[in-house]
């Protein structure tokens, strides 16, 4: 065997794709010995990562197949999307969608005119899931996003898969599969535009790479906004600063896809000023680009932080004495040509000082931890032994409480007990609706038995390291989706505090309240107050008679005598039946002024 043959007779394409123990957060290209894992983990992790982008499509759908069932229900956010665009599909504004005064970025919505127009050509009686399909493609989009993010940025296939997976197996990922919102979709636009500028711009020509970063990126912001727009050129900046190669930007191909990104959004903004739009779209959309920095903008960083766990833990697991060690040659070594690494840590540093701004903190922390999430497999498949048992053990403890709290939270004493200790205040409706979910001692007693596994995995000396505990929380997340969609979902429809809807009920237009004063077809007019009224006893002789008049002749063949002025009294007693007969025929006016006193007509 010569000296640069593989070791054990593997091939070297097997050897590239292994998974390396720790090194630096910027380099990513120096191995320094052979973790201590199991091969069955590491070998079958492996041969997943041939089929990547298959393999993340089968486990995205493993979890949002029970949204395809039909019956879904949707919340106000999801809800005011899905009205805007039945109204604006209906009258054609695909281009500035707009539904109770709220405007809404066209991205998704030409994504789920695309799949409507699809569905209406190939499956129509599957109309029902439009939404569904919407919302998974999304997430799709986003979790493909993430594997082609890591592979423009060095790292091995292995590596890639990890980082998709530790976004699939986090707690922010699980609503995003049935999410028919534009979140998912953004964040998927940003990361593959990411893609294609951390490959470009380590190239000294990138005539389609820069160009078609430039144009992702600008429909990335016409999908979610602002934010998603502005966190590619940020990074861009970041990055050629950090090489001392910003004379690279006034290349040719830089230029070329700065001047797409700025004619994508001239055509935009020029078809809606040419074209009929809603009154008051760009005013609307306007309100809604930045914010002002303050105490709240740190939502997006708390959020993606708790909705990356149990993989931020990793960050405590990490061999920092090696790393700092080899640090600064390390850092010398990402301004060369292999600096996709540094690419990803200043992508995430631009985008956690935009969140700060972000007028959406949901869809800001998704995007911060997709960021994240190919730093983070990284660092799990290159954990060594002390440091993947000791990631297992403080993932089987989170998996333990969070069973426990949920199992305490069917039963009324615990319930009672665990506001005490955490010090709030529990609605007693929110409470009684707690004590209802069956679900919960399910899923709380599912938690408890992965604890146990993944305790199991953190006793044993060869346990699969990294690897090993990636594949049992990837196999535990899709187990516990499950009976969350089927026995959790229907008992949160039923609560009204979470204001969920139903597809019928968002697109059924609210009916107009009936107008009080409106009278039925068979109703009898009231009569006047001062209006004579018939006696109980059926007696109509006490009703006064009505006066007929004699009918005037042609006033074209005889011409009338004057006739001599009655007397004030007569002319009074003679108008009183008339007037008092049609008193009784017409009805009462609200606004009309009161009427004198009539005199009760004496019979002639």
């Amino acid at each position: 065997m010569t000296q640069n043959s593989p070791p054990n007779g593997a091939s070297p394409q097997e050897t590239a794709d292994a998974p390396q123990p720790e090194e630096s957060a910027f380099s990513g290209n120096r191995p320094e010995a052979q973790i201590p894992a199991t091969p069955g983990a590491q070998k079958f992790l492996a041969a997943l990562a041939l089929v990547a982008p298959l393999t993340l499509l089968a486990l995205a759908a493993a979890l949002a197949w029970p949204a395809f069932l039909g019956n879904s229900q949707y919340c106000p956010h999801e809800a005011a999307g899905i009205l805007a665009y039945h109204q604006s599909a209906a009258k054609g504004f695909w281009l500035s969608p707009m539904s109770a005064g709220l405007a809404h970025w066209p991205g998704f919505f030409w994504l789920t005119g695309g799949l409507e127009a699809l569905l209406n050509a190939s499956a129509p009686q599957w109309a029902h899931m439009l939404f569904p399909l919407a919302a998974f493609c999304g997430a799709g989009v986003c979790l493909l996003a993430v594997w082609g993010l890591c592979r423009a940025a060095g790292l091995n296939s292995t590596e890639a898969l990890a980082g998709s997976l530790v976004l699939l197996c986090s707690p922010l990922f699980a609503p995003l599969v049935v999410l028919a919102a534009p979140e998912g979709l953004a964040a998927g636009l940003t990361l593959i535009s990411l893609a294609f500028l951390c490959r470009g711009w380590q190239k000294e020509r990138a005539v389609l790479l820069l160009p078609t970063g430039f144009v992702l990126a600008g429909l990335a912001g016409l999908t979610g906004g602002l934010f998603y727009l502005a966190v590619p050129l940020a990074a861009s900046v970041f990055f050629l600063f950090w090489r001392g190669a910003f004379l690279r930007a006034q290349g040719l191909d830089g230029l070329l896809g700065f001047v797409l990104l700025l004619a994508l959004a001239a055509v935009w903004l020029g078809c809606l000023m040419l074209w009929k739009q809603p009154e008051g779209y760009l005013r609307s959309l306007s309100q809604n680009l930045l914010l002002r920095p303050d105490a709240a903008s740190l939502k997006p960083m708390l959020m993606a932080a708790v909705g990356l766990l149990p993989w931020t833990a990793v960050v405590a697991c990490v061999s920092w004495a090696r790393v700092l060690r080899t640090a600064p040659q390390d850092l010398r070594a990402s301004r060369g040509e292999k600096s996709g690494t540094a690419f990803l840590w200043l992508a995430l540093l631009a985008g956690s000082l935009l969140c700060l701004m972000a007028p959406a903190p949901v869809g800001a922390a998704l995007c911060l931890a997709a960021l994240a999430a190919p730093l983070l497999g990284k660092a799990v498949v290159r954990l060594s032994g002390t440091g993947s048992r000791l990631f297992a053990l403080i993932t089987a403890l989170l998996f333990l409480h969070v069973g426990m709290a949920l199992a305490a939270a069917h039963f009324g004493f615990t319930l009672d007990r665990m506001a005490q200790m955490l010090r709030f205040t529990l609605d007693p409706s929110l409470r009684e609706a707690l004590l209802g979910l069956t679900a919960l001692p399910v899923l709380g007693g599912l938690c408890i038995i992965a604890a146990l596994i993944l305790a199991r995995l953190a006793r044993r000396q060869t346990h699969g390291g990294g690897c090993g505990v990636l594949l049992a929380c990837t196999v535990l997340t899709i187990l516990l989706a499950q009976p969350a969609h089927f026995l959790l979902a229907p008992g949160l429809h039923s609560l009204p505090q979470t204001s969920l809807l139903g597809l019928e009920t968002i697109l059924t237009p609210a009916q107009p309240a009936e107008s009080a004063t409106s009278t039925p077809e068979n109703a009898q007019p009231a009569p006047h107050k001062n209006a004579p009224v018939a006696p109980d006893n059926g007696d109509v002789s006490a009703v006064p008679p009505v006066e007929e008049k004699p009918a005037q002749e042609n006033p074209a063949q005889s011409t009338p005598q004057a006739a001599p002025d009655p007397q004030p009294e007569q002319a009074e007693q003679q108008e009183q039946p008339e007037q008092a007969h049609g008193d009784a025929r017409m009805p009462d006016v609200p606004n009309a002024p009161d009427r004198p006193n009539i005199p009760e007509a004496k019979e002639i």
